[in-house]
């Protein structure tokens, strides 16, 4: 019976993980999809180069500036933003590895991140 109720298929950790690659309205559908809950996640480098998980509760597509496929740039105050296949995503609200759910500029004030180069 085609109308039978199937329970949704399990998600697993690589599943929450954002692709860059994707278009921008597909990480954002997967953001707004995993949020609170489990939350999609991506990596992130500081200054230093070490690696940081990072959880990403909200985010908006950003037009008017073109990075590569999974590029990151931030101003170092109020702005990080994440390149997908044809635009960028500017994070709004996110949970570094550890630490309380916070907004970007909060993070920015203690947090240094490696820009990508170009």
């Amino acid at each position: 019976d085609p109308q039978t109720l199937r329970p949704a298929p399990k998600i697993f950790k690589d599943d929450m993980k954002i692709n860059w690659s994707k278009n921008a309205t597909d990480v954002i559908n997967l953001i707004r999809g995993l949020s609170p809950y489990p939350a999609a996640w991506t990596e992130i480098t500081d200054v230093k180069g070490d690696l940081y998980s990072l959880k990403i509760f909200s985010a908006h597509i950003v037009y008017d500036h073109v990075l590569g496929e999974g590029k990151v740039y931030s101003d170092g105050k109020k702005l990080l933003i994440f390149g997908a296949s044809d635009h960028a995503i500017a994070i709004d609200e996110l949970q570094l590895n550890g630490k309380k759910r916070m907004d970007v500029a909060s993070l920015l004030r203690g947090f240094k991140i490696k820009n990508s180069d170009n």
